[in-house]
């Protein structure tokens, strides 16, 4: 048996034996507690990620070929020529 069936059979048999396994993972906030994020702290990192994002992508754009890579393109673009002018 996987899953949650036996993940709650393992809650019962632990519960029987007076040792209570918490659903939850161990966490610094006590139980019944709700975070509270900023709105503007979640903007400004949300903008960050993007920055950082569009610097990465801009530097795989940049990054040259493989051989392989350039080959596997040059076929499809002579096949898709292929097709065109059939």
């Amino acid at each position: 048996m996987d899953g949650r069936g036996r993940l709650q059979i393992e809650h019962e048999y632990q519960r029987t034996r007076g040792v209570y396994m918490s659903p939850r993972s161990a966490s610094e906030f006590p139980e019944g507690s709700v975070p509270a994020v900023r709105r503007a702290v979640l903007e400004k990192f949300i903008a960050q990620l993007a920055a950082v994002t569009r610097v990465q992508s801009q530097d795989v754009l940049e990054k040259p070929l493989g051989e392989r890579e350039r080959a596997t393109l040059l076929t499809m673009i002579a096949a898709l020529a292929n097709l065109r002018g059939s």
